[in-house]
């Protein structure tokens, strides 16, 4: 059978993670800036275009390809059950 995960999955951007250094005083933070494309409307960016996140994942790296909800996005494990 087929299953159409388009509205499940609609918030998910694919993004280049461009920066990630530590950030200070934590053990598993990393501050990152984010290249989306300058698809998402209405996140702050900087001069470059690019999104600052805070991220907690332990693998990620500066040049990799990730997935990123931007804010008011829905969670696709919680989507529909609210």
């Amino acid at each position: 059978s087929i299953h159409d995960l388009s509205d499940k999955y609609k918030d998910v951007r694919i993004v280049r993670v461009v920066t990630c250094e530590a950030v200070p005083d934590s053990d598993h933070l990393n501050l990152t800036t984010i290249d989306d494309g300058g698809v998402v409307e209405g996140v702050a960016r900087n001069d470059e275009g690019y999104v600052q996140v805070v991220c907690g994942a332990p693998n990620v790296t500066a040049g990799m390809h990730a997935a990123w909800l931007p804010p008011q996005s829905i969670v696709p494990d919680t989507f529909g059950s609210a």
